[in-house]
């Protein structure tokens, strides 16, 4: 060390070129880090949600918690897991190694839970614990109409908000929630031989989801699924429904009924499939009559839509699963969630924006409830009035106490020049500026 001194003693002009080479980077490496206000964290738990609405704690249990307990309990790596069922929902924590990558994991579970069968109306959800998995930043919009602003933030908020760079999803709590009618005309089901079970066939065969295999992306293996969905009435309406087997024989016992020749045809041996109200004494009728004479195969008919048996209709069913409410008023929440990598301060300035750009309709207000970046602001203005504090005192008590210059200047100029070097070395280890590193490099600052 003492040597190093003299170096640097003895060679002050290259001393001072390197010293601003130094103050460069960390200038150069402050302006470039990532912000945030927690570090990315893996906490080895994994968390699986399921819900079944409307069932009881001992039919979730049987239901949903066995099937899953038993897709799970061979998964790789796995240390250990707890289940708890209660009315409706199910939780799974799931315990992995420290040091396990936890998106790697993630996919694991999700991958073995495709192709758990689950009753109607359930559904399953995997989440990942981490420190900065909350929000970002959140806006409530409130007054006005419900409808339009409900239509509002699905349609045009929440949209814009995850074409974000730096967006991983847009939650929306509170609002009122659509469903769809559909009114079957049972005139219209009579005369093609159908019934509701079809029609209700017909829409579950619309809109489901089908495992495929896999692929394997970065030497991480990811289900493939094959998902059809109605998305609007005008899929819906567009949805043909083909008879199942009560409406075949519901048509075929119309056919019979619609005239004597039909059944005196089928009688005779003529091997007809029965002419519709056509008497077999009729020869122009019944040209095929003989043993072995056939007719000719009828076209198929083209199935029906839902549209054509009947009226389908978007209406408002009311509150959703989530009610959330603003100054005493009914509101729908929006929270932004940032992807791992994203720069929070700069993820939130383009969220502002584009929740500017996007107006609400009238008699609508929007007002800020969740904001990260004035604390990691903060903290970084608190990192810099800490280092100019810290250098002023430094200076002037050697000062008083040394009356030299240089040993004042040599002094003032460590501390910022520590806190450069620190900077870029974060940099290239890319490690962001978060509320653990300040306060590291506070406690530093303080410390000369």
């Amino acid at each position: 060390m003492t040597a190093l001194v003299r170096l640097c003693l003895h060679n002050r002009a290259l001393t001072l070129i390197l010293v601003g080479v130094l103050l460069g980077i960390g200038w150069l490496s402050a302006d470039r880090l990532k912000q945030e206000l927690f570090p990315p964290i893996d906490v080895p738990f994994v968390a699986v949600i399921a819900t079944q609405p409307g069932a009881g704690a001992s039919a979730v249990a049987d239901d949903v918690v066995a099937p899953v307990e038993e897709a799970l309990e061979s998964a790789e790596g796995l240390q250990g897991f707890t289940s708890t069922a209660r009315d409706g929902v199910a939780t799974f924590t799931l315990e992995y190694d420290f040091g396990d990558d936890q998106d790697e994991r993630r996919e694991q579970v999700q991958e073995r839970l495709v192709d758990v069968r689950l009753p109607d109306g359930a559904d399953l959800r995997v989440e990942a614990f981490a420190p900065g998995d909350g929000a970002v930043y959140g806006v409530s919009v409130f007054g006005g109409d419900e409808a339009e602003i409900s239509a509002y933030v699905e349609d045009t908020l929440r949209p814009a908000l995850e074409g974000v760079d730096g967006v991983a999803e847009a939650e929306v709590t509170g609002g009122v929630t659509q469903q769809v009618i559909v009114e079957l005309d049972p005139e219209a089901l009579a005369e093609n031989g159908l019934g509701v079970s079809d029609v209700s066939t017909a829409l579950d065969s619309a809109n489901r989801s089908l495992a495929v295999g896999s692929v394997v992306a970065d030497e991480t293996d990811l289900p493939v699924t094959v998902t059809d969905a109605t998305t609007s009435v005008a899929d819906i309406e567009a949805v043909e429904v083909s008879r199942g087997a009560g409406g075949g024989a519901a048509a075929g016992a119309g056919a019979g009924g619609a005239g004597a020749g039909g059944a005196a045809a089928s009688e005779g041996g003529t091997g007809q499939a029965g002419g519709a109200g056509a008497s077999a004494a009729d020869p122009a009728a019944a040209p095929g009559t003989g043993a072995g004479a056939e007719a000719p195969a009828a076209a198929e008919p083209e199935p029906p839509t839902i549209g054509e048996l009947g009226t389908v209709t978007l209406t408002d069913a009311g509150d959703g699963q989530t009610i959330s409410r603003t100054n005493g008023e009914p509101a729908v929440t929006v929270e932004v969630l940032a992807d791992q990598n994203a720069d929070v301060v700069e993820l939130v300035g383009a969220v502002v924006a584009v929740v500017e750009e996007n107006p609400p309709p009238d008699g609508a207000s929007v007002t800020e409830v969740v904001n990260q970046e004035p604390e990691i602001t903060s903290n970084i203005n608190a990192l810099v009035r800490d280092a100019l504090l810290g250098i002023g005192v430094l200076i002037v008590l050697l000062l008083l106490f040394l009356r030299r210059v240089g040993p004042t200047v040599v002094a003032g100029v460590s501390i910022p020049t520590s806190i450069a070097v620190a900077l870029g070395l974060m940099y290239v280890q890319d490690i962001s500026l978060n509320i653990i590193t300040i306060g590291a490099l506070l406690v530093a600052a303080a410390r000369w």
